[in-house]
């Protein structure tokens, strides 16, 4: 399951994953960036958590980003 989660501009991953803001889920990366697209503005922006920690955005992704609890 990718989860994707809202954060402020001023807004780490990490402390948006911790606050729990979670807007959506999907089963594949290809939809889950797409969501994340459709849902970015200039004010707030959207990521994609995948199960293994990696953030996927619309500036790319990046392995171990958030440490996720198992």
């Amino acid at each position: 399951m990718i989860r994707i989660y809202e954060r402020s501009l001023c807004q780490s991953y990490a402390s948006a994953y911790r606050q729990g803001i979670e807007i959506a889920s999907t089963g594949t990366e290809e939809e889950a960036l797409s969501i994340v697209e459709a849902l970015t503005d200039d004010d707030y922006q959207c990521f994609a958590l995948l199960e293994n920690g990696t953030v996927i955005d619309t500036r790319g992704r990046f392995p171990g980003c958030i440490e996720v609890a198992r």
